[in-house]
């Protein structure tokens, strides 16, 4: 295509039909020869637009001007994951313009989209939703537990019909959050609590309950997140039903099932140090103990285990 005319510059700007997330601009152009083989000494400057709060595209993104040659030749803008909606061309002087490519962005997939899929291997985990929680140290090595804003993949309830609110130290069940989690196995994990986190990398395991856990993984840290309040759970929440009967009789109880890596509190728990287990504690008659006559109970496993507390 012949752009701009022999007397001075031209413009045009060409508007995509839907806005494309790109990484690279390439555009394909040369200097314009006359009949008599003269080149015409001539610049292309293109930018990138995006859409501005007004609806309007006119938020101007990144730009660049480039000489042109006598070959016909590819000039590249490399950008971040910008959303263009349309690209400006102005051109001084005559020049062939050949063709404009962009480069789309192939989105890095969420955390619960690899935990759905059982995903295996080196990842780049996108970020969004992802948020640092708690740092621990596993057999020694240090590890950040990672929460999405997704609904859990594996294990996510909701109250049955005629099941019951159950309040676990004045925090309803209904109100605890379900989303996904994973171990990030990294050094100085500390620095990423309380942080949004734009991305990890890493060599990615998931087990078939959906636990997830990242090898050498790699975490670039954003803003600093609004504080995390951990669900309430109690040993009756481990036993792996949302509705539980109460021996009393009085009916069917709502409880949430912990997801596989969540950072929680654990209430009203009892241990027994002959099996090594916690247990609900059992049912006091005339007392609020355990009133509904629940029963359930949780094995330990003490390599993460960051206190003073130890298997007796």
């Amino acid at each position: 295509m012949k752009f701009s005319s022999s007397s001075g510059s031209g413009s045009f700007t060409l508007n995509l039909k839907e806005e494309m997330t790109v990484d690279k601009v390439a555009v394909s152009a040369k200097t314009w020869k006359n009949s008599k083989g003269t080149a015409d000494k001539s610049t292309l400057k293109v930018t990138l637009l995006g859409v501005n709060e007004l609806g309007v595209n006119e938020k101007e993104l990144a730009s660049q001007t480039f000489t042109m040659t006598a070959d016909l030749a590819d000039y590249t803008i490399d950008v971040n994951k910008e959303a263009v909606k349309a690209v400006k061309f102005e051109a001084t002087n005559r020049l062939y313009l050949k063709s404009l490519t962009l480069t789309s962005v192939v989105a890095d997939p969420t955390l619960a989209e690899l935990i759905e899929a059982g995903e295996n291997g080196e990842v780049t985990i996108a970020g969004g939703g992802l948020q640092g929680v708690k740092a621990v140290t596993i057999n020694g090595e240090e590890a950040l537990i990672v929460k999405d804003t997704e609904n859990a993949v594996k294990f996510f309830v909701a109250p049955q019909e005629g099941d019951k609110a159950m309040n676990i130290n004045g925090r309803a069940q209904e109100g605890c959050a379900q989303n996904n989690w994973a171990l990030g196995y990294v050094e100085n994990a500390e620095q990423y609590v309380g942080k949004m986190l734009k991305s990890i990398d890493g060599e990615l395991t998931v087990n078939s309950v959906g636990s997830a856990s990242i090898a050498n993984a790699v975490i670039e840290a954003g803003e600093v997140a609004e504080e995390y309040t951990p669900n309430v759970y109690c040993p009756v929440n481990f036993m792996g039903e949302s509705s539980v009967a109460a021996s009393t009789g009085s009916g069917n109880y709502f409880f949430v099932v912990p997801k596989a890596n969540e950072f929680a509190h654990i209430t009203w728990a009892v241990w027994n140090a002959i099996d090594g287990a916690f247990y609900v504690p059992a049912k006091v008659e005339n007392t609020l103990v355990n009133n509904h006559g629940f029963a359930g109970g949780f094995a330990v496993d003490w390599s993460a285990n960051g206190g003073a507390a130890h298997a007796a």
